[in-house]
């Protein structure tokens, strides 16, 4: 995976070559020079550069023109669009994001406040009678944009040609992936009027979709982070280089990860799920039950930054913790719809029921359908432990201790060296201990560092959802 200054080191490397595409990209589309230069460096997040090797020019002849051949084509059978307006258009990216995120903040906008669902992916889901505004077809892009493209890049094969060879990278396959992304933010937003687009898509606003539908009437893009970020930058595809008006963030240190982010309003309000599960408490439901509770990551494979063998040493440590010192009440919280994913049940049920059997056998308690969900499972205990789960930093939110066992020092999860919340030592005695600190230690200064774990990684003070709404009024009622 490539870091945050491998890419600006690719960058100045090839400046020249890239200085002459976003030339290009200024005098044919009117994109600003610096906007197609992050959009070049965000493609490379996901991307090799490729050499201008064996048998280029045929190659790169036959993509290049048979791209303009298919863009003809839908210059003359493209799509057309009407022309549609809202105060607000809500992104979701999948069938639990209207509920999760936008439900409740529709209902407290006012009525006359005219709303639409943005689809860019095909997703099946609840739409309470709104307008969808379906955009899920990716190569059939409208016929203006189409034209346009068409007319001004039929001659410049050979200029494009000469700067892969002078430079020895095959710019060819970079111009025709930025058009690709012209074209289809161009489809996206044609006719596309709104005060307000709000995502829970947290780093899906490239640098061109960004420009694209700021241009043709999409006044304000506010963003919703939708998962936790490590202490440091750990790439996925769209991290970096993400652009937008407003960016709501779990908490402070989720900008210092976001490197190249383009935004002037970054506010560390929270998450909107453990927010709104906040406000719903039924205080006497949720009283403490638990000393302990282990949130489960589905012990049955390695994957990005979880090693199997450390979790099963976390979970034989915490067997061994409960033998020791029966006193203390301790909860693991399972995963329980992937545990009842057929696949799952099928390949791994005789592994997950000895695993299970070996926490009943010490003592500990088992949570598949004890509580209704994990929020409510943390909310009845005192010490919330992991490995790397979002979930950990989520329970800040409910003012509880948290200890991040680190084992395999993944640079996903808050810190990977250790102090009060993290545990990098693999050894028993480091677990006992630091647990039995957390659970009997009142010191202000292990309070003071969970507070200001909390503004950094889960700052929750308050309604998240009415924050949000306030500011989106005011941007309804500036734009009008």
């Amino acid at each position: 995976m490539k870091k945050y200054n491998d890419i600006e080191n690719i960058y100045k490397e090839y400046k020249e070559l890239f200085n002459n595409i976003e030339y290009s990209f200024e005098e044919n589309y009117e994109i600003d020079r610096k906007i197609t230069k992050d959009n070049i460096k965000r493609l490379f997040l996901t991307y090799d550069l490729k050499t201008s090797g064996y048998n280029f020019l045929l190659k790169s002849f036959f993509k290049y023109y048979f791209v303009l051949f298919y863009l003809f084509l839908l210059s003359i059978f493209g799509k057309s669009s009407k022309l549609k307006k809202f105060d607000i258009v809500y992104e979701i990216c999948d069938h639990l994001s209207f509920d999760t995120y936008f439900y409740k903040m529709k209902s407290l906008l006012k009525k006359d406040k005219s709303s639409g669902i943005l689809l860019t992916e095909n997703i099946k889901f609840n739409s309470y009678n709104i307008e969808i505004i379906n955009k899920t077809d990716k190569y059939i892009f409208n016929r203006t944009i189409s034209r346009k493209i068409f007319k001004k890049e039929f001659f410049n094969f050979s200029h494009y040609y000469k700067l892969s060879k002078k430079n020895k990278i095959d710019s060819i396959d970079i111009i025709l992936r930025q058009l690709n992304q012209l074209a289809l933010y161009e489809t996206h937003s044609q006719n596309l009027e709104s005060s307000v687009l709000i995502s829970n898509g947290d780093n899906h606003f490239s640098p061109f979709r960004y420009y694209i539908y700021k241009k043709n009437g999409v006044k304000n893009i506010l963003l919703i982070q939708n998962g936790a970020r490590g202490q440091v930058s750990e790439i996925v595809p769209g991290e970096f280089y993400v652009y937008c008006d407003y960016y709501f963030a779990y908490g402070q240190k989720s900008f210092i990860v976001q490197e190249g982010m383009h935004c002037k309003n970054k506010l560390p309000v929270g998450s909107i799920q453990v927010s709104n599960f906040i406000e719903n408490i039924v205080k006497p439901k949720h009283e403490t039950e638990y000393d302990i509770i282990f949130i489960e990551q589905l012990p049955i494979y390695n994957h990005s930054g979880f090693v199997l063998d450390d979790y099963l040493l976390m979970i034989s440590h915490l067997c061994s913790f409960k033998q020791q010192y029966p006193e203390y009440n301790i909860i693991y919280r399972t995963i329980i719809h992937k545990r009842e994913m057929k696949e799952i049940k099928n390949k791994h049920g005789d592994f997950l029921d000895k695993f299970d059997k070996k926490m009943i056998d010490s003592g500990i308690l088992i949570d598949k359908y004890i509580n209704d969900n994990a929020y409510e499972a943390i909310l009845k205990s005192r010490l919330v432990i992991t490995y790397n789960s979002s979930m950990g930093v989520e329970s800040l939110a409910m003012n509880k201790r948290i200890l991040y066992l680190n084992y395999n020092k993944d640079i996903s999860v808050i810190s990977n060296t250790k102090e009060t919340g993290v545990v990098v030592d693999k050894s028993y005695k480091e677990f006992e201990d630091k647990v039995l600190l957390l659970l009997n230690d009142t010191n202000v200064k292990i309070d003071d560092y969970y507070q200001n774990l909390k503004f950094d990684f889960m700052n929750v003070n308050g309604s998240v959802t009415n924050k949000i709404v306030d500011i989106i009024t005011d941007l309804i009622k500036k734009s009008k």
